[in-house]
């Protein structure tokens, strides 16, 4: 950038040791990779299984919301 008087560049890695040596480079900066934690959560178990709606099931259940909706007491 010309009215802040530095340039920027992208070289490769093992380079930047010769960069720096140069007379006229006054800082030489090397992004480096930053390792992140493992996202995933542990010491969880997996869920249990669940029998899914059937025939016999209420039309209030915690599987679909007609109960909350209003649905299933309008349909009565």
């Amino acid at each position: 950038d010309d009215a802040l008087g530095y340039l920027r560049v992208a070289i490769a890695p093992d380079k930047a040791g010769q960069v720096a040596a140069l007379s006229g480079v006054e800082a030489v900066d090397v992004d480096e990779v930053i390792p992140l934690d493992d996202p995933r959560p542990g010491g969880q178990q997996a869920p249990l299984p669940q029998d899914p709606p059937g025939p016999t099931t209420p039309a209030i259940n915690p599987y679909m919301p007609i109960g909350e909706t209003g649905a299933a007491q309008f349909r009565q």
